[in-house]
């Protein structure tokens, strides 16, 4: 962890995963701030940080423009390294209440998935939260995972108000529109118009299409 400014914060905004980072520029004010990298796990003579060593591996920490602090990993912290990566950074930050932002696998998925009602999108939310995103509920029967799972884990044992918006993955590359729907939610969140303007979506497909640029579905960006 570099950087960052450490203290109570009001509240984090967690971007996670390809799909969530297309927002990064939305919601963010200016430079980065700070990094954190991924944490070194070992198991006898095998060693978890070639990821760590990777530059996709270490998130950004930003200032943000309706939150104060946005950390954004276009690479999620493994399954096993994200209970520590959750716990150093919200021993760091401290947040008052957290938005996290990111995806579970279609294959994984419990329910009917009708993108044409714009249901790829879920929202759960902790006890403490009182909040709803604008987005259906994820349906029972449906676990999250990896960081997304341990960070709202974390806010629930801790009794901090925390919502979450997931986007159900069924293609490798995810339609504009539906990074815009995401996009929409996670301003609503923020308490800012949930339709976002022609900038804002102009933002979002440039961003796509150069964290997508090697997937064979770029076209639905161009």
């Amino acid at each position: 962890m570099g950087d960052g400014s450490q203290g109570d914060c009001n509240r984090l905004v967690v971007l996670c995963g390809t799909s969530a980072s297309c927002l990064e520029e939305t919601v963010v004010d200016g430079e980065a701030i700070g990094t954190i990298t991924m944490p070194v796990l070992s198991y006898g003579s095998i060693r978890s940080d070639t990821m760590a060593a990777s530059r996709k591996g270490v998130s950004k920490v930003y200032r943000g423009m309706y939150s104060d602090i946005v950390i954004c990993m276009e690479t999620c912290p493994s399954q096993e390294q994200a209970v520590a990566w959750t716990e150093c950074v919200m021993g760091f930050f401290k947040p008052s209440s957290v938005v996290v932002v990111g995806s579970t696998p279609g294959y994984q998925f419990k329910g009917e998935i009708d993108g044409s009602n714009g249901e790829l999108l879920c929202s759960v939310r902790s006890s403490a939260c009182v909040e709803s995103a604008d987005a259906p509920e994820l349906p029972l029967g449906n676990v999250l995972g990896g960081i997304e799972a341990a960070l709202m884990l974390h806010c629930e044992l801790q009794n901090i108000p925390a919502q979450g918006i997931i986007v159900i993955e069924i293609a490798q590359c995810p339609k504009y529109d539906l990074l815009c729907e995401l996009g929409g939610a996670l301003m609503s969140v923020l308490g800012q118009k949930s339709i976002l303007g022609r900038e804002a979506k102009a933002v979002i497909k440039k961003s796509a299409a150069r964290k997508y640029a090697s997937s064979a579905d770029l076209s639905v960006y161009t």
